[in-house]
């Protein structure tokens, strides 16, 4: 009886320990997708269309700049920077941060978008302290291996981050989230007008004012401020002051709809936060009534139930989801390439361009653009240039 219990004992010991190194794979494979680029001259880095030394450059990255991994060809590897997807040499990309030094500021970038650990000590069993959210800002005090000794801008407290999840740009830019196209109104709560500024900033030199009511072209959504075009000029409000329909105050009720920026359901938090409890997921082209927004986060209903949704994913008009994905094809109407876009409207990013006849799966529908996904790339296409059948 007792050898057997003893076994039981190596058993289940056993059990955990190949648990623990299955997570520790994992964590490393999450964090491996994080590259730096890092060249010999520390000159801009080419991000090419195809992997080929011939293909047309789509833009320069410099030394320094984080990168996602997509995937790998011979000598190149497939990246994602700045909404961008293309391909640079694989000799340009580094697991570690070239300016990575004492003094350096930088912020939190997590590859799945959960909490980062701040350790106590350099360690990956070392006790937790805290957890950072991606777009925290921390002061690298110490670098030790690959992991970073940091000073939490916000809280001033310290501790050790895995290198890998540091960035030296903000995740969370003004420019970040883009809307180009999308038609918004800017609304006062008292009915008077609206200033609208040279740079995101409450201090920044005044533009213009604009009367409460006056409809205006989102041409970019930040998480505080947005830049607006009226037709005469161009600068930045308050998203407080932006609504939906005229006469509308962004703080009343209103209806808007879920659509997801990829084929994923959106969550539905318990509180304002990444970090909040999720009540649940929706849908693209669930209903929901807005309650209130603030910052980057709107306090919705939805099926009885009240929570918080990011406002990234709400939209006015009423998406048409296609459960599962539908299957449709490439039709340019010369035979020539179509673009494929970060979002519903030609302002955003170019992510990839497909050749007619290339199959696509059709996720979503909105304002005549198409949510789609080929291979590993996911966007936008103009609903004109897909087809039910193969060209």
């Amino acid at each position: 009886m007792k050898m057997k219990v003893e076994h039981r004992k190596h058993a289940v010991l056993g059990l955990v320990l190949i648990l623990l190194l299955s997570s520790l794979v994992l964590m490393a494979s999450a964090a491996s997708s994080l590259r730096y680029i890092v060249s010999v001259n520390s000159a801009p880095v080419n991000l090419r269309w195809e992997p080929t030394r011939e293909a047309r450059v789509i833009t320069k990255v410099k030394t320094g700049k984080t990168v996602t991994v997509l995937g790998e060809q011979g000598n190149w590897s497939k990246v994602r920077v700045d909404g961008r997807v293309g391909w640079v040499m694989t000799i340009f990309l580094s697991e570690t941060d070239p300016l990575l030094k004492p003094e350096a500021e930088r912020y939190i970038l997590s590859p799945n978008s959960m909490p980062v650990n701040v350790r106590r000590d350099a360690s990956r069993f070392s006790r937790v302290e805290d957890k950072l959210v991606t777009g925290a800002k921390v002061k690298i005090l110490e670098v030790v291996g690959e992991w970073a000794k940091v000073q939490v801008t916000e809280t001033g407290e310290t501790g050790y981050v895995l290198a890998s999840y540091l960035t030296p740009e903000n995740p969370y830019t003004e420019e970040e989230i883009s809307t180009t196209g999308r038609t918004v109104y800017v609304i006062s709560e008292g009915g008077g007008d609206v200033n609208v500024r040279e740079k995101p900033n409450i201090k920044s030199d005044l533009v213009d004012r604009v009367p409460s009511g006056t409809e205006v072209v989102l041409v970019t959504a930040g998480t505080e401020w947005s830049k607006i075009d009226t037709g005469k000029i161009t600068g930045y409000v308050q998203n407080i002051y932006l609504g939906n329909t005229p006469g509308q105050n962004p703080n009343g009720e209103y209806t808007a709809y879920v659509l997801s920026s990829d084929s994923m359901a959106v969550n539905f938090r318990k509180e304002p936060s990444r970090n909040a409890k999720m009540i649940d997921r929706l849908v693209t082209g669930t209903a929901v009534k807005v309650l209130s927004s603030e910052g980057s986060w709107s306090k919705v209903e939805v099926k009885g139930k009240t929570g918080y949704i990011m406002n990234m994913y709400l939209i006015d008009t009423q998406p048409t989801a296609y459960k599962g994905g539908k299957t449709a094809y490439v039709s340019a109407p010369n035979g020539g390439t179509v673009r494929m876009r970060l979002g519903a409207g030609t302002g955003y990013d170019v992510v990839t361009v497909l050749e007619t006849g290339a199959q696509v799966e059709v996720f979503a529908s909105v304002k005549g653009w198409a949510r789609v996904k080929c291979g590993g790339d996911e966007g936008y296409i103009d609903e004109r240039y897909l087809s039910d059948k193969r060209p």
